[in-house]
C-alpha cells in the first residue's frame, strides 16, 4: 500500500518541514500545525544553475544562493505507461542528488535551516521523477491475498530495472475505472523511508479492501510505484547528516496534488515543468490515476520550452484515461514548476488544448502574513512540491 507508516507516530509535532531536492534547487517550507488552518512559518531556497552542476559543483556558490523567508528577510495485467524511460539505475549527474555528495547536500540543507530559522526537525523529502516509476496495472477479478502475490510478478514485467534495486509500493485506485466508486486512497499516501532494504509493501489499505469483496467480478486497477533503493539510502543519509528525523519520502506528484488539488474530486491534470523534467499527473475523484514523466524538451532553434511537446504529453495521458474510463468530462489543467513562467506559456497551452488552464498559488491552502504576498507570488510556481510535503 502507499501508506507504510500511518499510525506509527501517535503524536504529531507542531511544525511540519518539507524539503524538495529538485534537479537544480533545494526548497524548504515549514508549516505550523499547532492551530488550524495551517500557517506558513518560513521558507528557504538554494538555487544552483546548470553550470554549478555540470562544471564547478561549487558548494560555496550553492550556499551563497540561498534565499530565506520569515525572520527579518521576507524575500525568500494491462498497463498504462507513458513517456521515455528516465527511470534507471544510478542518479543523473546533472541533478543535485547525482552531482553532490550526501555531506555536501546536508551542508546546504543545514545552512537553509539556519537562515530560514526553521524549527521543525521531522522532515518529509520529495522523490524526484527520475527516482520513481509509475504504472497502472489492471488485474483480473481475484481475492485480496491473490492481489498481494500478483503485484511483484506484474512489476517484473514493466519495471525497467531489476526488482532487487527498487522498493515497490502500490494502492488500489478502484475495483474498476468505470465503477463510479470513489477512490480508496487519497493524498496522504506515503513511503516509510526507514524500512529495511528487504522490505516490500505487502498489503493494501483496509479502506480499499472494504470496497473489494473476495471473489469480486470486477477488474482491479492498481497504481504501482517503483522507487530506487539508491535514492532512499541517499536521503536517509542526508537526513542523518543534517540532524533531521526522517518522517517520509513521497513522490513529487503526490505532494503537488495535495498542495494544488486538495480534496477536489474533479478531473485535473497537473503539469510540472522543471529545469530537466516534465511531470504530468492525471487525477480523478481525488486520486492520482496516471503519471507521465519525461525529459523537458526545448525548441532546437530558440532553446525555449517546446509547448507542443508538453501538449502532446497532456493529450496522450488524457486520451489513455478516456479510453479506459469512457469519461468525456473536460479536465482543468494546473501549471506548476519554474519553467511554466515562460511568457504566454499558459495562453499557448489553453489555445492548443481547448480547455481550462490555470496557474495556482502553491501557498493558497495555508495562511501567511500579508506582507509576504509579493515574494510568495514570485516563487509560488517552484514551491508546490515543498508546500505539499509540509502539508502532510
Amino acid at each position: 500500500m502507499l501508506n507504510w507508516i500511518q499510525g506509527l507516530f501517535t503524536a504529531k509535532p507542531k511544525g511540519r518541514l518539507g524539503i524538495d531536492v529538485g534537479s537544480s534547487a533545494i526548497k524548504l517550507v515549514e508549516i505550523s500545525s499547532a492551530v488550524q488552518p495551517l500557517s506558513l512559518e518560513t521558507y528557504g531556497l538554494a538555487s544552483l544553475g546548470e553550470e554549478a552542476l555540470s562544471e564547478s559543483r561549487s558548494l560555496t556558490a550553492a550556499i551563497e544562493s540561498i534565499r530565506q523567508g520569515g525572520g527579518d528577510d521576507a524575500g525568500g495485467g494491462k498497463t498504462d505507461n507513458h513517456g521515455e524511460i528516465i527511470f534507471k539505475a544510478g542518479l543523473p549527474s546533472n541533478s543535485i542528488l547525482g552531482a553532490f555528495s550526501d555531506r555536501e547536500i546536508s551542508q546546504i540543507i543545514k545552512e537553509l535551516l539556519i537562515r530560514s530559522r526553521a524549527k521543525a526537525r521531522r522532515v518529509c523529502f520529495s522523490l524526484p521523477a527520475f527516482t520513481t516509476f509509475f504504472t497502472v496495472i489492471e488485474l483480473p477479478p481475484m481475492k485480496e491475498k491473490e492481489i498481494h502475490a500478483a503485484i511483484p510478478y506484474e512489476a517484473a514485467k514493466y519495471v525497467p530495472i531489476p526488482l532487487d534495486e527498487v522498493f515497490l509500493d502500490w494502492s488500489i485506485i478502484s475495483p474498476s475505472t468505470s465503477s463510479g466508486q470513489a477512490p480508496s486512497t487519497g493524498l496522504d499516501s506515503e513511503l516509510d523511508s526507514r524500512n529495511s532494504p528487504q522490505a516490500r509493501a505487502s498489503a493494501v489499505s483496509s479502506s480499499a479492501l472494504n470496497s473489494l469483496p473476495n471473489g469480486s467480478e470486477q477488474a482491479v486497477n492498481v497504481l504501482m510505484v517503483a522507487i530506487l533503493k539508491e535514492a532512499v539510502a541517499k536521503y536517509t543519509k542526508i537526513a542523518q547528516l543534517s540532524n533531521l528525523e526522517m518522517g517520509a519520502l513521497e513522490p513529487e506528484s503526490f505532494s503537488l496534488a495535495r498542495a494544488l488539488v486538495g480534496e477536489s474530486k474533479d478531473l485535473s491534470i497537473i503539469v510540472d515543468v522543471g529545469s530537466s523534467f516534465t511531470n504530468i499527473a492525471l487525477m480523478d475523484r481525488g486520486s492520482i490515476r496516471i503519471v507521465y514523466n519525461t525529459r523537458k524538451k526545448n525548441h532546437q532553434e530558440t532553446g525555449q520550452l517546446n509547448e507542443d511537446a508538453v501538449v502532446e504529453g497532456i493529450n496522450s495521458v488524457l486520451d489513455s484515461y478516456r479510453a479506459k474510463s469512457h469519461s468525456v468530462v473536460s479536465p482543468k489543467c494546473i501549471l506548476t514548476g519554474g519553467r511554466t513562467q515562460a511568457p504566454d506559456f499558459d495562453k499557448i497551452l489553453k489555445e492548443k488544448l481547448n480547455f481550462e488552464v490555470l496557474t495556482l498559488n502553491s501557498f493558497e491552502k495555508i495562511n501567511y502574513l500579508e506582507g509576504l504576498e509579493p515574494a510568495l507570488k514570485e516563487i509560488s510556481s517552484s514551491f508546490g512540491v515543498a508546500v505539499g510535503l509540509a502539508m502532510r
